[in-house]
C-alpha cells in the first residue's frame, strides 16, 4: 500500500480532535502532520506537530512539505476573537483559503474543509457569509478534490465553556425529529468518520455533505 501523509489544521478543535484520533489510531496515513498556532501535547510515533505563524507563508509551506491529503477543521467564534471581525476572518477565511493555496500548489490529492449549513457568500448572515466565502474561495484554487462537510449543531464535549452551545445542544435532540433534516445536530465524531473516509476516495471535483451524507 502507498504510503499517504496527513495534513491537518484545526487539530485542537472539536471534530479536529476526534479526526486527529482517528488518523493517529487507523492504518490509512502512515505520518500525520499537524499545524497549530500554539503548542498542544499529544504524542504519537506518526505524528510532527508544527507550531507556525499562519501569516508567515515559507513556514507554513515548509510544514506542509510531503503532504498529500489536507483537513481543515478551523473555527473561531465571536467570544473568542473578542468581536474583531477581522481576527475572525484571518481564522475562518484567511487560514483555509491559504492552505488550500497551498495544497494545490503542491499537488496535494484533495482538501477536506468544515464549513457550516447554510454557508452562501450572498447570506446577510456574517458567519454564513465567511462560510460561504470561505467555501467559494477554497475552490478557485485549482485542486484536484475538494470536500465540504456543512454539520449544523455539533454534539459533543468542548475543552473550552460555551454556554449558548450547551444549552442548545440540552434542546435540540428533543425538537430534531421536527427539523429538515439538513438542520438536525450531529455528533463532532460522525463528521470526523466522514471526513476520514472521504478523504480515501479517488473522485474528482468538489462534494458537499450535508447531515444525510455524515
Amino acid at each position: 500500500m502507498q504510503e499517504r501523509s496527513a495534513v491537518l489544521i484545526g487539530a485542537t478543535g472539536l471534530i479536529g480532535h476526534h479526526l486527529l484520533l482517528r488518523l493517529l489510531e487507523g492504518n490509512a496515513y502512515s505520518t500525520v502532520k499537524v499545524l497549530v498556532r500554539r503548542p498542544f501535547h499529544i504524542k504519537h510515533p506518526k505524528l510532527t506537530i508544527h507550531v507556525v505563524d499562519f501569516r508567515n507563508r515559507a513556514q507554513v509551506s515548509e510544514a506542509m512539505e510531503g503532504g498529500h491529503v489536507l483537513f481543515c477543521c478551523l473555527g473561531t467564534t465571536q467570544q473568542q476573537v473578542k468581536g474583531d471581525k477581522t481576527a475572525y476572518r484571518f481564522v475562518d477565511h484567511d487560514i483555509p483559503v491559504h492552505c488550500a493555496e497551498l495544497a494545490a500548489e503542491k499537488a496535494f490529492s484533495s482538501f477536506l474543509m468544515v464549513s457550516a449549513v447554510g454557508a452562501n457568500p450572498s447570506s446577510g448572515n456574517f458567519y454564513l457569509k465567511l462560510k460561504g466565502e470561505t467555501e467559494k474561495a477554497v475552490q478557485e484554487k485549482g485542486l484536484k478534490a475538494v470536500h465540504i462537510f456543512r454539520p449544523s449543531l455539533l454534539l459533543g464535549k468542548r475543552k473550552e465553556l460555551r454556554v449558548g452551545e450547551r444549552i442548545a445542544q440540552a434542546v435540540m435532540p428533543v425538537i430534531a425529529p421536527l427539523l429538515p433534516a439538513k438542520y438536525r445536530p450531529i455528533q463532532a465524531t460522525k463528521v470526523a468518520d466522514a471526513m476520514l473516509k472521504a478523504s480515501l476516495e479517488e473522485s474528482a471535483g468538489v462534494k458537499v455533505y450535508g447531515f444525510a451524507e455524515m
